[in-house]
């Protein structure tokens, strides 16, 4: 069994220059492996974070996801690297042999250089 929500309605291109990762507050319930994708908009690519986030223990956990610990995942991108300005959406889910499992992610944040002077 495998689950991967889609997360959109993320933060406008600009607001997202400068951002080096995100910080995602969740928890799986049902055992697996929990980890995460970030798929660039039409003509982009998309990448995973192939080490899990937080353990599958139906405990909440915050965890730190760098976007330079991503890698290509199934589709060709033109300049070979993700750029958060690009981002359509994120998935995070998880990969079970369970017959069920449980997502909850309650917040997730944006993070960056303090240098940009803005806030993300």
């Amino acid at each position: 069994l495998w689950a991967y929500p889609q997360f959109f309605g993320l933060p406008p291109a600009t607001a997202m220059h400068g951002v080096k990762g995100v910080i995602v507050r969740g928890r799986v319930d049902g055992g697996g492996t929990v980890r995460m994708f970030a798929v660039e908009k039409e003509g982009g690519g998309k990448y995973i974070y192939a080490s899990p986030i937080f353990p599958a223990d139906g405990q909440w956990h915050n965890a730190y996801v760098p976007f330079q610990d991503f890698s290509p995942f199934g589709s060709v991108d033109p300049n070979g690297r993700l750029d958060p300005e690009q981002l359509a959406h994120i998935e995070i889910g998880c990969n079970t042999r369970a017959r069920q499992c449980t997502i909850e992610i309650n917040q997730l944040w944006f993070v960056g250089d303090e240098a940009s002077g803005e806030q993300k």
